[in-house]
């Protein structure tokens, strides 16, 4: 099923192994890049987001990390980003 996977600031680095784009979402309080301004989701995968070999990783700051194990693409996740 569906699942919400959501983030406020100061969560650490974390690893989400099943992500299914397009069924669940990722929920980022506007909190975590806070004093950067408000930015839309394109804004934020082209500021923040790493392709590794294993997935997507947002690199918010070096304790703030989200790795997206599997996703390949920003087009996969673009529609699963939730700003909040």
């Amino acid at each position: 099923g569906a699942d919400d996977f959501v983030f406020y600031r100061n969560f650490g680095n974390d690893v989400v192994l099943d992500f299914d784009a397009g069924t669940d979402r990722l929920l980022l309080s506007e909190r975590i890049w806070e004093g950067q301004g408000s930015l839309s989701v394109e804004d934020l995968l082209i500021q923040f987001s790493v392709f590794e070999p294993t997935g997507l990783r947002l690199v918010f700051d070096a304790e703030h990390e989200i790795l997206l194990e599997g996703i390949t693409s920003i087009g996969d996740i673009v529609d699963s980003i939730v700003l909040v």
